[in-house]
């Protein structure tokens, strides 16, 4: 292996996001948060998705990094925040 991480599946972001200021500006480990979590919505869990610190460890990010890149998405409005610990 040569130290990539390889994708699990396709993850689209859409056109008006990859042209937004957002998305422009943001750092390289929120894009790639961002990227994670869309490989996740399966286009009927919306508002349902989890990530967190330790979930940054598959894309080569420490716990530390993701949250601060998840602070950043939601800063600049990329995402937003539903509830915080698990979905009862």
């Amino acid at each position: 292996m040569n130290g990539r991480i390889e994708p699990k599946g396709a993850a689209i972001i859409p056109p008006p996001v990859r042209c937004s200021s957002a998305w422009l500006t943001a750092s390289d480990n929120a894009r790639r948060v961002l990227i994670a979590m869309a490989q996740r919505h399966n286009g009927h869990n919306n508002g349902l998705l989890a990530f967190a610190g330790e979930d940054g460890a598959a894309i080569g990010l420490s716990a530390r990094e993701t949250e601060l890149a998840l602070l950043e998405l939601e800063r600049i409005g990329l995402i937003s925040s539903c509830s915080t610990g698990p979905v009862q």
